[in-house]
């Protein structure tokens, strides 16, 4: 499980496509330039805590998220 949310949050940075949609909506129109700026501003956010929390979980000694039963169906 653990890897999974390592993945999850390695894959979750998409800050290419926000500054497309920022872009796309600053120049139809229909976005704020506060807006943009602040969807572009929580990517880069994304980008910098993501990849950190998924490197500390990976390097911690934590137990799993979710406790899976053994075989036996014990814990």
């Amino acid at each position: 499980m653990r890897g999974r949310v390592q993945m999850m949050l390695l894959t979750a940075t998409a800050l290419p496509l926000l500054v497309a949609l920022a872009e796309i909506g600053l120049e139809s129109g229909t976005m704020l330039p506060e807006n943009a700026t602040a969807l572009v501003g929580a990517g880069v956010l994304s980008v910098i805590v993501f990849p950190a929390v998924a490197v500390g979980l990976a390097h911690s000694g934590a137990q799993p998220l979710v406790q899976t039963p053994g075989r036996d169906g014990s814990n």
